[in-house]
Protein backbone atom coordinates (compact mmCIF):
# COMPACT_ATOMS: atom_id res chain seq x y z
CA UNK A 1 0.00 0.00 0.00
CA UNK A 2 1.04 3.48 -1.18
CA UNK A 3 0.03 6.62 1.37
CA UNK A 4 1.09 10.06 0.67
CA UNK A 5 0.70 12.20 3.61
CA UNK A 6 0.68 16.28 3.73
CA UNK A 7 0.78 18.90 6.11
CA UNK A 8 -0.06 22.58 5.98
CA UNK A 9 -0.48 23.47 2.59
CA UNK A 10 -2.00 26.58 3.84
CA UNK A 11 -4.42 27.36 0.19
CA UNK A 12 -1.63 25.88 -1.92
CA UNK A 13 -4.01 24.49 -3.70
CA UNK A 14 -1.44 23.81 -7.26
CA UNK A 15 1.24 21.79 -5.24
CA UNK A 16 -1.57 19.46 -4.09
CA UNK A 17 -3.07 18.83 -7.56
CA UNK A 18 0.74 18.25 -8.48
CA UNK A 19 0.95 15.64 -6.55
CA UNK A 20 -2.52 14.21 -6.87
CA UNK A 21 -2.25 14.06 -10.58
CA UNK A 22 1.08 13.19 -10.87
CA UNK A 23 1.74 10.67 -8.30
CA UNK A 24 -0.39 7.43 -7.53
CA UNK A 25 -1.29 6.51 -3.70
CA UNK A 26 -4.04 4.13 -2.62
CA UNK A 27 -4.50 6.75 0.16
CA UNK A 28 -4.05 10.43 0.48
CA UNK A 29 -3.89 11.64 3.71
CA UNK A 30 -3.90 15.67 4.77
CA UNK A 31 -2.60 16.18 8.26
CA UNK A 32 -4.00 19.86 8.64
CA UNK A 33 -4.37 23.44 7.38
CA UNK A 34 -5.51 23.21 3.68
CA UNK A 35 -9.13 21.91 3.99
CA UNK A 36 -9.95 25.12 1.44
CA UNK A 37 -7.81 23.68 -1.41
CA UNK A 38 -8.09 20.04 -0.71
CA UNK A 39 -12.21 20.66 -1.12
CA UNK A 40 -11.69 21.50 -4.53
CA UNK A 41 -8.95 18.03 -5.32
CA UNK A 42 -12.14 16.04 -3.79
CA UNK A 43 -14.22 16.97 -6.54
CA UNK A 44 -11.13 16.62 -9.26
CA UNK A 45 -10.52 13.43 -8.60
CA UNK A 46 -13.72 11.35 -7.08
CA UNK A 47 -11.80 7.79 -7.81
CA UNK A 48 -9.01 8.69 -5.35
CA UNK A 49 -9.39 7.57 -1.45
CA UNK A 50 -8.54 11.09 0.73
CA UNK A 51 -8.75 11.12 4.63
CA UNK A 52 -8.07 15.15 6.31
CA UNK A 53 -7.50 15.91 9.80
CA UNK A 54 -8.62 18.89 10.58
CA UNK A 55 -5.81 22.03 11.53
CA UNK A 56 -6.18 24.87 13.58
CA UNK A 57 -6.56 27.01 10.65
CA UNK A 58 -8.96 24.97 9.60
CA UNK A 59 -11.92 27.05 10.49
CA UNK A 60 -15.49 25.53 10.70
CA UNK A 61 -14.24 21.93 9.82
CA UNK A 62 -16.09 19.16 9.61
CA UNK A 63 -13.35 17.08 9.74
CA UNK A 64 -11.66 14.53 12.46
CA UNK A 65 -9.34 15.76 14.65
CA UNK A 66 -7.33 13.00 15.02
CA UNK A 67 -7.75 9.37 13.32
CA UNK A 68 -6.33 6.00 14.13
CA UNK A 69 -5.89 3.54 11.43
CA UNK A 70 -4.51 0.15 10.25
CA UNK A 71 -3.12 0.51 6.88
CA UNK A 72 -2.18 -3.01 6.77
CA UNK A 73 -1.78 -6.06 9.45
CA UNK A 74 1.35 -4.54 10.67
CA UNK A 75 1.06 -1.01 11.37
CA UNK A 76 -1.22 1.46 13.12
CA UNK A 77 -1.48 5.10 12.41
CA UNK A 78 -1.95 7.70 14.82
CA UNK A 79 -2.39 10.91 12.72
CA UNK A 80 -3.14 14.34 13.93
CA UNK A 81 -2.14 18.03 13.53
CA UNK A 82 -0.71 18.63 16.80
CA UNK A 83 -1.90 21.64 17.50
CA UNK A 84 -4.20 20.38 20.04
CA UNK A 85 -1.34 18.52 21.98
CA UNK A 86 1.32 21.71 21.83
CA UNK A 87 4.23 20.43 19.38
CA UNK A 88 5.56 22.86 19.45
CA UNK A 89 6.56 22.66 22.80
CA UNK A 90 7.35 19.11 23.03
CA UNK A 91 6.31 16.08 21.10
CA UNK A 92 6.86 13.92 24.16
CA UNK A 93 2.90 14.18 25.36
CA UNK A 94 1.72 12.82 22.29
CA UNK A 95 4.12 10.18 21.31
CA UNK A 96 2.55 8.47 25.02
CA UNK A 97 -0.93 9.15 23.65
CA UNK A 98 -0.22 7.63 20.23
CA UNK A 99 1.51 4.46 22.87
CA UNK A 100 -1.79 4.47 24.29
CA UNK A 101 -3.14 4.52 21.47
CA UNK A 102 -1.59 1.24 20.19
CA UNK A 103 0.29 2.95 17.14
CA UNK A 104 3.66 2.33 15.50
CA UNK A 105 3.54 5.11 13.61
CA UNK A 106 2.77 8.90 14.70
CA UNK A 107 2.28 11.19 11.82
CA UNK A 108 1.72 14.93 13.12
CA UNK A 109 1.88 18.27 11.34
CA UNK A 110 1.83 22.11 12.50
CA UNK A 111 5.48 23.04 13.32
CA UNK A 112 6.28 23.46 9.30
CA UNK A 113 9.71 21.48 10.92
CA UNK A 114 10.82 18.05 9.72
CA UNK A 115 10.64 15.50 12.95
CA UNK A 116 11.99 11.97 11.92
CA UNK A 117 12.75 9.60 15.06
CA UNK A 118 12.25 5.85 16.12
CA UNK A 119 11.98 5.76 19.74
CA UNK A 120 10.76 2.39 21.32
CA UNK A 121 8.61 0.78 18.86
CA UNK A 122 6.84 4.34 17.56
CA UNK A 123 8.14 6.20 14.77
CA UNK A 124 7.18 9.65 14.68
CA UNK A 125 7.08 11.94 11.58
CA UNK A 126 6.48 15.26 10.83
CA UNK A 127 6.45 15.96 6.71
CA UNK A 128 7.32 19.29 7.39
CA UNK A 129 5.59 22.00 4.94
CA UNK A 130 3.82 20.44 2.45
CA UNK A 131 4.58 16.98 1.76
CA UNK A 132 5.18 13.21 2.48
CA UNK A 133 4.96 10.11 1.11
CA UNK A 134 4.81 6.84 2.42
CA UNK A 135 5.30 3.36 0.63
CA UNK A 136 4.36 0.70 2.60
CA UNK A 137 6.41 -1.82 -0.40
CA UNK A 138 8.89 0.40 -2.55
CA UNK A 139 8.99 3.71 -3.11
CA UNK A 140 10.08 6.62 -4.61
CA UNK A 141 9.28 10.29 -5.94
CA UNK A 142 9.98 13.30 -7.44
CA UNK A 143 7.92 16.71 -6.57
CA UNK A 144 8.51 20.42 -6.74
CA UNK A 145 10.25 22.37 -4.68
CA UNK A 146 9.52 20.06 -1.78
CA UNK A 147 11.13 18.54 1.25
CA UNK A 148 10.06 14.70 1.66
CA UNK A 149 10.26 11.65 3.73
CA UNK A 150 9.85 8.26 1.96
CA UNK A 151 9.22 5.54 4.24
CA UNK A 152 9.08 1.71 3.03
CA UNK A 153 7.08 -0.58 5.32
CA UNK A 154 8.28 -4.08 5.09
CA UNK A 155 7.64 -7.06 7.91
CA UNK A 156 10.39 -6.57 9.70
CA UNK A 157 11.65 -2.53 9.12
CA UNK A 158 10.49 0.77 8.72
CA UNK A 159 12.97 2.04 6.23
CA UNK A 160 12.92 6.24 5.64
CA UNK A 161 15.15 8.55 3.94
CA UNK A 162 14.64 12.60 4.21
CA UNK A 163 15.06 13.75 0.34
CA UNK A 164 15.10 18.05 -0.54
CA UNK A 165 13.73 17.92 -4.24
CA UNK A 166 14.09 20.88 -6.46
CA UNK A 167 12.44 20.96 -10.10
CA UNK A 168 13.03 23.33 -13.15
CA UNK A 169 10.68 23.40 -15.82
CA UNK A 170 13.69 21.32 -18.10
CA UNK A 171 15.54 19.31 -15.91
CA UNK A 172 14.98 17.61 -12.13
CA UNK A 173 17.75 17.69 -9.64
CA UNK A 174 17.74 16.08 -6.40
CA UNK A 175 19.72 16.25 -2.68
CA UNK A 176 19.82 13.99 -0.18
CA UNK A 177 20.15 14.95 2.96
Amino acid sequence: MKIIVMSDSHNNYFALNKIVQDFYADLYIHLGDGERELNRIYTQYPDKKFIHIAGNCDFASLSEKELLFTPDDQNCIFAVHGHQYGVKSSVEPLKKIAREKGANILLYGHTHARFNEYDNGLYTKNPRRRHLLIRLKKCCVILQKTALLLISLTSDLLYSKYIEMLQTIKERTSKII
